[in-house]
């Protein structure tokens, strides 16, 4: 599934640098972040309304 996320320009230059000295694209870099936030948050407490969506 393609997404696409608009990034200011500070971040957008610090993603490409990071990018740049790990020795990985720019779309790695995000999609580890956007990984790495999603499995941070995942054992706080949902709303309710959100736990049927979280589950499927």
């Amino acid at each position: 599934m393609a997404t696409s996320v608009k990034l200011d320009d500070n971040l957008k230059s610090r993603v490409q640098y990071l990018a740049k000295v790990r020795h990985r694209s720019a779309h790695w870099i995000m999609r580890e972040a956007i990984r790495d936030y999603v499995e941070r948050i995942r054992h706080q407490p949902l709303p309710r309304r959100f736990k049927a969506i979280w589950r499927s």
